[in-house]
């Protein structure tokens, strides 16, 4: 009766892992980590007796206020490991190259207009608001656009 109770309470760990989706949060539904992601993301859990011997105890988790579900995906944003950082990584070099595909070459452009690597990095800071450094920059040109590197962007002095 009491476990009753607390259910209506707390969420269970596929029940939260769907509440999490839904607010934008994504995490591999099969991880066996999940009580460390809770523990290091603030999420208020306990963990339930089982009635037999066998498997492990499991736990219920509260649900998140708003302000800390921001809190947890701005965190996540800036893992490159996380699934939300891995999904961003992606959108960062698509649009790195999306940049640099717009780009003039040097010989059409006038004297003045300069572009470098931090360039392009500044512009996808802008679009994403996520921080972007030109080592990346320098990362995806390298694999993608090798060839066209000399054309369109300027030596730095």
């Amino acid at each position: 009766m009491t476990i009753q109770l607390e259910k209506n309470k707390y969420l269970s760990k596929d029940e939260m892992i769907r509440f999490l989706k839904s607010k934008g949060i994504i995490i591999d539904p099969y991880t066996r980590n999940f009580p460390r992601f809770a523990k290091n993301n603030g999420i208020i859990f306990k963990k339930v007796k089982r009635a037999g011997s066998g498997g492990r105890p499991s736990a219920l988790y509260t649900k998140p206020m708003q302000e800390k579900i921001l809190e947890i995906l701005e965190r996540l944003k800036k893992t490159n490991n996380s699934l939300v950082g891995r999904k961003i990584v992606k959108q960062k070099k698509k649009l790195v190259l999306s940049i640099f595909d717009k780009i003039k070459e040097k010989d059409k452009r006038p004297k003045n207009e300069k572009v470098y690597r931090i360039t392009i990095a500044e512009k996808v800071v802008e679009k994403l608001d996520v921080k972007t450094s030109q080592a990346l920059v320098r990362k995806v040109l390298d694999k993608k656009r090798k060839f066209e590197i000399h054309k369109k962007l300027n030596k730095p002095i």
